[in-house]
């Protein structure tokens, strides 16, 4: 997992206003939880993009699993797949697996 300074100020940039890091602050310390359940899911529908992993597991705000991905796989967790045409909204996307299936 990032450390705790570290993924804080990857949630917000310095030219963004102070709510921003307030919410940041707020949610870093329950971050590792939330990457916890992304992976789970990924591990659950792998190959799926996330507009496909929101809609496969029923979360209404894909921000809840497209900000998390990334974080991932800068933790070595999970990789992109090759851009593909998205089930869901249509448009390229890059699939997601977790690196154990890799």
């Amino acid at each position: 997992m990032l450390d705790l300074f570290d993924l804080a100020e990857t949630m917000a940039r310095r030219t963004d206003p102070v709510t921003s890091h307030l919410g940041a602050a707020s949610i870093v310390e329950s971050l590792g939880d939330v990457q916890t359940w992304v992976l789970g899911l990924l591990r659950q529908h792998p190959g799926t993009t996330s507009s496909e992993l929101a809609q496969a597991c029923g979360v209404g705000d894909i921000r809840k699993i497209n900000r998390r991905l990334p974080e991932l796989e800068r933790l070595g967790k999970v990789r992109r797949g090759e851009m593909r045409k998205c089930n869901i909204t249509g448009r390229m996307a890059q699939p997601w697996y977790p690196v154990e299936l890799a």
